[in-house]
This record gives structure tokens, sequence and C-alpha cells, in this order.
């Protein structure tokens, strides 16, 4: 527990201490929302969700964690994500590595994706109506000052 504790305190001080001014940020938007979510009648069906929540990109400069995803406003990260690759690719992951944000800076793209819940449920309870609904979310990202790309 004091390993938890220590790391939040690393990641906020990262954050306060302007460690974002040193590289990029980037805003990324979905473009579509695809999953499966659960009718008491039905079962699960195939949906496609209206998000509309932008995400950030961050520098957070922590450990081997260099950026950080958050949603607007927000100060600590939902996501923590390694070094920007070759490719221009940061692969970004919750703390329980059950939601993915994996993003493209070169390509401006990203996925999102949960895939807790469905499968990976507690014992006793109603499984499909305490699920999480699983989701593939695909959209574009821009560096904050330039123009946002138009939905392809």
């Amino acid at each position: 527990m004091r390993l938890a504790a220590v790391s939040r305190a690393l990641v906020a001080l990262a954050l306060l201490s302007g460690a974002s001014a040193h590289g990029q940020t980037w805003i990324c938007t979905p473009d579509h929302t695809l999953g499966f979510s659960f009718d008491p009648q039905q079962g699960w069906q195939p949906t496609e969700f209206a998000i509309t929540t932008q995400y950030e990109v961050k520098p957070i400069s922590v450990g081997n964690d260099h950026y950080g995803v958050t949603l607007p406003g927000e100060r600590r990260p939902r996501y923590l994500c390694g070094k920007i690759l070759a490719k221009g690719s940061i692969r970004c992951a919750d703390v329980l590595k059950k939601r993915q944000f994996l993003v493209n800076i070169h390509a401006k793209r990203y996925l999102h994706s949960n895939t807790a819940g469905y499968y990976d449920v507690i014992p006793g309870t109603n499984a499909d109506q305490a699920s999480e609904t699983p989701f593939m979310e695909m959209g574009r990202c821009w560096k904050v000052g330039e123009e946002p790309l138009s939905p392809r």
C-alpha cells in the first residue's frame, strides 16, 4: 500500500512541476465506439455508443511511464503509457491492464478498448447485469495548437 501512495505522489508531483512543458500534448476525440450492452429481455446485443469524450495524451515523466491519458480538466491519468516508439506509437493501459489506449502520433489515430467486466465478474453476482460493457473505440488525435482533423 505504501508503494501505491508513493507512486500516486510521484505522478502528482510530475504533473504539478510542469513536466508537460517538455513534451507535446495531444487531444484525441472518438469517431466511432462499438461494443455490446446487456438487455434483460434480449441478452447481449451489439451497440454503437454515442461517445463524445475527448482525451488528453500528455507527458508525465514518472519512471518508465512517460505519458498519461486524462480527461480534460483531470490531473491524475486514467492510463499510464510508455515512451513514444520509433513508428510514433504510444501504448497505454489502466492499472489492471483491462483497458487499453493506443495512440499513433504520426498517423494521428487512436484505439481505446475496454475488456473488463464481461468475462471477469465477481462470483455470486448476476454476471450479465453486473458486467461492464465491452467496447472498442477509434478516433483522431491532433497536437494542441493544431487544427482538429476531419473524420475519416
